[in-house]
């Protein structure tokens, strides 16, 4: 599997595309693009994506783990630690 970086511009992913790496194949990817502010089409897309996997009837090609990750600013990790 090959990716290119971009920094800390947000990146453009289809969540219906599987990414599959060559090590693992068993493990396969879908990569929402993340949300913007306020977004509801791409909340929408995750939604009916989650509900579409999480209803299919052959049990390999099931939803099995959500990753949700976000950023924490560093002025908040800061002051949360000082609490």
């Amino acid at each position: 599997m090959q990716t290119k970086a971009s920094g800390r511009a947000r990146g453009i992913h289809d969540i219906k595309i599987p990414i599959i790496s060559q090590d693992r194949p068993d493990l396969i990817l879908h990569d929402s693009g993340g949300f913007e502010s306020g977004g509801d089409k791409e909340f929408q897309q995750v939604k009916g994506f989650i509900f579409e996997m999480s209803n299919t009837t052959e049990m390999k090609d099931r939803l099995h783990v959500i990753w949700f990750a976000y950023n924490i600013p560093p002025v908040f990790l800061k002051v949360r630690c000082l609490v």
